[in-house]
């Protein structure tokens, strides 16, 4: 393993998820299994003031995981000068294709995390809403995921040594689109920009349609198209947008945008993605309170606002480095 501040950081921040996540597994199944809304009993309210305790750590460590997905993009990039044939992240992770989970899970994990994080502001914010049992149903399906990636992490991190040799985004990605080899259909990259913008217009459309409909099917739709959605964004990202990117039409990748040449602009994009799509997710989990109230009708438009809002400026980034990248295919 190699042994730097960041590396270590991930590794600590993985198994203390991972621990957390357990914890809060237990805590979820108990209060499944025993709580009462509105009981008056021992148990009842034992299992209260234990799960207010365990929702504010679990609160700390989803920051600490969201922040923890972009510090392990930051870390994949920065190690890439350690390894021969390395230029950007996708280097490290060929090294280890087992990285390739670790960050799969991480992003999943992440994004159900921040719709955790909105389950819980309606538990502490509407009381009389069964949310909590909203908050233990997504725990224990949070739980698995965490550990499985802590995993993941600490066995990619342990198969890392320098001066490795390893294939770049040059043979995976670029080869791949120009050949349609490595597993890739030869119309990927064609096609990949019209499901990245197909996917946006029906999730803005139904996430529109959440705010003037209090319907609960609809509302559960919206956590599906959502990673859906995250999905189709990064294929087209990958495949159809980022070459104008780079100013090079054979030229796929999803992480050279991170990179200081292209003014760390990958940072910004996948936030905004990766948050309209946490907040889609967290009117999907509002579906399982169930009642409709004025409370959770009021936070559910501001969720449906705010990822809108994060999927169109997303959007309208990529939009206009296409405009201004003076790229052309004939």
């Amino acid at each position: 393993m190699i042994l730097s501040p960041g590396v270590m950081a991930l590794v600590l921040e993985a198994i203390g998820a991972a621990a957390l996540g357990a914890y809060g597994a237990l805590l979820g199944y108990r209060v499944l299994r025993h709580w009462r809304p509105g009981g008056i009993k021992a148990v009842d309210l034992a299992l209260e003031k234990r799960m207010i305790l365990g929702s504010l750590l679990l609160r700390g460590i989803v920051a600490i995981h969201v922040a923890g997905l972009f510090l392990f993009l930051f870390v994949l990039d920065d190690l890439h000068n350690l390894f021969t044939g390395a230029m950007c992240a996708t280097g490290t992770l060929n090294v280890a294709p087992i990285g390739w989970w670790a960050l799969g899970l991480k992003l999943l994990s992440c994004v159900l995390c921040l719709g955790w994080l909105r389950l819980d502001q309606l538990d502490r914010f509407c009381p009389g809403l069964p949310a909590m049992e909203a908050k233990s149903w997504l725990m224990l399906i949070l739980a698995p995921l965490l550990i499985l990636e802590a995993w993941f992490t600490i066995s990619f991190f342990s198969s890392l040594k320098p001066g490795l040799i390893t294939s770049c985004c040059s043979v995976l990605f670029d080869s791949a689109a120009a050949s349609g080899g490595a597993g890739t259909p030869a119309w990927s990259h064609r096609w990949a920009g019209a499901g990245a913008v197909a996917g946006l217009f029906v999730y803005l459309g139904v996430c529109s349609s959440v705010w003037w409909s209090s319907n609960r099917w609809l509302k559960a739709f919206v956590a599906p198209l959502a990673l859906l959605f995250l999905g189709l964004g990064l294929w087209g990202v990958t495949w159809s947008f980022s070459p104008y990117f780079y100013g090079l039409p054979n030229h796929h990748c999803p992480f050279d945008i991170l990179q200081r040449g292209y003014w760390f602009l990958g940072y910004p994009l996948y936030a905004a993605l990766i948050f309209s799509v946490g907040y889609g997710v967290a009117i999907g989990g509002g579906s399982l309170v169930g009642r409709s109230r004025s409370c959770i009708q009021r936070y559910e438009k501001r969720w449906c606002m705010r990822a809108v809002t994060l999927a169109v400026a997303a959007a309208a980034a990529v939009g206009l480095w296409v405009v201004v990248s003076g790229l052309t295919f004939s």
